[in-house]
C-alpha cells in the first residue's frame, strides 16, 4: 500500500466512525433495515443474489433492539473500510460522501412463506398457509414512539404475498395515520382495500410482478391460471394512482420472447399503466456480481425501448449499475438486433427453479419434469460439499430417469451456480 493509499484508508475509517464524509457504504447501511421474521438484518440484498448478508440479532425488546441497531450499523460501517469488508462484492457498496442518520428512513418487512401463487423462481416459497408472518406492529409502534422511525419514513412489505401478512391491514393503517409511506410488493391476484386507501391518499406504492404476456406462460411460471384477474386488479390500482403503480416484469429465459413482451406491453397499455419496471431473477446476478447474459440484456433493452411509448419504464435495482448502462445503450438499437434470437411464435424458454433444501423444492421439480418442461435449477449460493442437498439429488435422479440431459451452469470463476435440465 502506498503512502497516499494509507492516508486515504485512515481518512475513510475516521469518516466512517463519525458517520460523515467520504467512505464506502450504501443506503441500507446508512438509513434502512430488514426485519426478516423476528430477525434484524442489514438488508434484503440476499434476495438480489448476494450470498452474504449481515444478520444482526433477534428482536426481543423493541426499545433495546432500536439502540442495538444503530450501534450495529456503526460497527458494520467501519468494518466495510477494511480488507475484511462484510459487504465486499455487493454492487450497492459505493465510495462517496455519506451522512449517517440517527433514525431509520426505510424498513423492509418479510420473512413469511404464505402465498397464493407458486412462482418457480421464488427463493422463499414453501407452501405454508400457516406462516403468515411474525407480529411486527408493536415493534413499529415502539420505534415510532422513540423517534427511530417517523413521519416521512417508509415501510417495504414483501413476502410471501405481502397483503396476506397477518398484520398487513393493521400495519398499513398505522403507517398511513402517521405519515409513513408503504411500498407494497404484491402479485395482484386480488385487490387489497388497505393498499387502495394508501394509493388514493398518496401514501403507498404498489410493485406488481406480472412476468408474462400470455396466459400459458403465466401458468408455466406461476402455476395458476389467473392472469386475467391480475390485470383486472392492476386496472383498479392504476385508476386510484397511476404514477404509484409499478408493473414489474422479471425477465427470464422462459418469458423473454418478443411474443411475450409484446403481449405484456399491449395489456399494460390497455390497463392504463404508466410505470413499468423491467427486472431480472435475482440469481441471474451470479451471486451479486451483477453479470447478465447478452440475450437477457437485449430483452430488457427491448422492453425499455418500447415501454417508453407507454410511460416511464425504470430498470429495477436488482440490475447492477453497469448492466443498467449497457441496457440503456442497447435500447437504441433496432428490434431485429435486440430480439433476433427469440421471435418464433412457439418459443418456450427454460423455466427457472430456485433451489431450497426442502421437500417442496423436490415436489415442484417433479411437477415440471412430469410436463417434460426444460428448466434450470438455480442455487442460492455456490453449492459446497457440506450443503444438505438430498432434495436436489432426488430431483436430479428424477430428471435422469425421465430422459433429461443435465449440464452444470457455472459463473465466470468456474463455481457451480445452477443445473440445466433439458428435454
Amino acid at each position: 500500500m502506498t503512502i497516499l493509499e494509507t492516508i486515504k484508508s485512515f481518512s475513510q475509517k475516521a469518516n466512517a466512525r463519525r458517520g460523515r464524509g467520504v467512505y464506502k457504504s450504501c443506503n441500507w447501511i446508512e438509513e434502512s433495515v430488514f426485519i426478516d421474521g423476528s430477525n434484524v438484518k442489514m438488508c434484503c440484498i440476499r434476495s438480489m443474489g448476494n450470498d452474504i448478508v449481515p444478520t444482526f440479532f433477534k428482536i426481543d425488546d423493541p426499545i433495546a433492539a432500536a439502540k442495538k441497531l444503530i450501534e450495529n450499523k456503526r460497527t458494520l460501517r467501519i468494518a466495510n473500510q477494511t480488507n475484511i469488508s462484510p459487504c465486499k462484492g455487493c454492487f450497492l457498496l459505493k465510495e462517496q460522501a455519506w451522512m449517517a442518520k440517527d433514525h431509520i428512513h426505510g424498513i423492509a418487512i418479510s420473512g413469511f412463506l404464505h402465498c397464493n401463487l407458486a412462482c418457480t423462481y421464488c427463493v422463499t416459497y414453501q407452501h405454508d398457509p400457516s406462516d403468515r408472518g411474525v407480529p411486527t406492529l408493536e415493534t413499529l409502534k415502539a420505534w415510532y414512539g422513540i423517534g427511530i422511525i417517523r413521519s416521512g419514513s417508509y415501510i417495504d412489505m414483501g413476502g410471501g404475498e405481502s397483503t396476506l401478512h397477518r398484520e398487513f391491514d393493521d400495519i398499513a393503517a398505522f403507517a398511513f395515520e402517521h405519515g409513513i409511506t408503504m411500498h407494497v410488493y404484491t402479485n395482484a391476484v386480488g385487490v387489497s382495500k388497505s393498499l387502495l386507501i394508501g394509493l388514493r391518499g398518496g401514501l403507498a406504492n404498489a410493485i406488481i410482478s406480472v412476468d408474462a404476456g400470455t396466459a400459458e406462460t403465466y401458468r408455466r411460471i406461476k402455476k395458476k391460471d389467473v392472469l386475467h384477474r391480475v390485470w383486472d386488479s392492476i386496472t383498479e390500482y392504476v385508476s386510484a394512482a397511476p404514477e404509484a403503480v409499478f408493473v414489474k416484469y422479471i425477465m427470464m429465459d422462459s418469458n423473454r420472447s418478443k411474443l411475450e413482451i409484446d403481449a405484456f406491453l399491449a395489456q399494460a397499455r390497455k390497463s392504463g399503466v404508466v410505470r413499468l419496471m423491467p427486472s431480472v431473477n435475482v440469481f441471474q446476478n451470479h451471486q451479486s456480481a451483477g453479470n447478465l447474459s447478452d440475450p437477457m440484456k437485449r430483452s430488457l433493452a427491448y422492453m425499455l425501448k418500447h415501454g417508453r411509448s407507454i410511460g416511464k419504464p425504470t430498470l429495477a435495482e436488482t440490475i447492477s449499475p453497469q448492466a443498467q448502462a449497457e441496457i440503456e445503450t442497447l435500447s437504441h438499437l433496432d428490434d431485429d438486433m435486440l430480439m433476433g434470437d427469440s421471435t418464433r411464435s412457439n418459443w418456450r424458454g427454460q423455466l427457472e427453479l430456485a433451489f431450497s433444501n426442502s421437500a417442496v423444492f423436490r415436489d415442484r421439480a417433479r411437477s415440471i419434469i412430469a410436463e417434460r418442461d426444460s428448466f434450470v435449477i438455480q442455487y442460492p449460493a455456490p453449492i459446497v460439499e457440506t450443503s444438505p442437498y438430498q432434495f436436489l439429488q432426488s430431483a436430479i435422479d428424477d430428471a435422469r430417469a425421465a430422459g433429461a440431459i443435465l449440464n452444470d451452469v457455472k459463473d465466470g470463476n468456474g463455481k457451480s451456480i445452477g443445473l440445466e435440465i433439458s428435454f
